[in-house]
């Protein structure tokens, strides 16, 4: 019976192959009073997706290679969860197709910074500043810098009809990474003064240095406080 709460419990680890997005950034948000408590929430979580906008393409032009590959489908869904204390700290973490976990910390005033690491390798860190809140909208704009990554399956090695590398194999037998820095910026859309269900996004325009191109990265999440 063990095993198989382990087993259970690795599964979101297995299917994980998307960078995650990280929600701990809502404690940037995090200023209005539930009035049914009279407090600022102190968790949430909900559905979240993520496309990073990084192409194949854009991964083979810095590989440069002339053999046949395959590469990961990047599955964007995740069910993510944050805690928070005020409007100071948050951590995260995200299941199922994008696993990973993230810090979200004030600096000073309305500065915050997050680092992000998910289960594909792919890490973050984003610094933001809110520039925005009331009771229904909230924006934060900055930069961030991170490195992408992609695994392979590649197929130089099939010879006719014989199974590629001769034997089954799990996950993949290669990868690289992207390194990538640009502007981001961050908002949450909630209704009236009570808490409940918000829409949070975020938007990303970056550069991928290493293969001299662009990227736009898109993050839509729904919540609860």
């Amino acid at each position: 019976m063990k095993k198989l709460y382990w087993i259970l419990l690795l599964i979101p680890l297995l299917q994980a192959c998307a960078t995650h997005a990280p929600m701990s950034e809502m404690v940037m948000f995090n200023t209005r009073v539930d009035t049914a408590t009279g407090k600022v929430p102190n968790r949430g979580g909900g559905l979240s997706l993520y496309f990073e906008g990084i192409s194949d393409s854009q991964f083979e032009k810095k590989r440069k290679v002339d053999f046949e590959q395959f590469l990961l489908i990047e599955e964007p869904i995740s069910l993510s969860m944050f805690k928070m204390k005020d409007d100071d700290f948050a951590y995260g973490a995200s299941f199922f197709h994008g696993f990973g976990v993230d810090v979200t910390k004030k600096l000073i005033k309305h500065t915050y910074v997050t680092a992000s690491v998910s289960a594909n390798s792919s890490s973050k860190v984003i610094l933001q500043n809110r520039v925005n809140i009331d009771e229904q909208l909230g924006l934060a704009i900055g930069l961030f810098y991170g490195l992408s990554y992609r695994g392979y399956y590649n197929y130089s090695d099939c010879i006719d009809d014989e199974p590629c590398g001769g034997s089954f194999s799990i996950g993949p037998v290669d990868h690289d990474y992207l390194k990538n820095a640009g502007l981001r910026t961050r908002f949450i859309l909630r209704s009236g003064q009570e808490m409940g269900i918000a829409l949070t996004g975020f938007l990303e325009y970056g550069r991928l240095f290493e293969v001299d191109d662009n990227f736009l990265g898109v993050g839509v999440s729904f919540i609860g406080f």
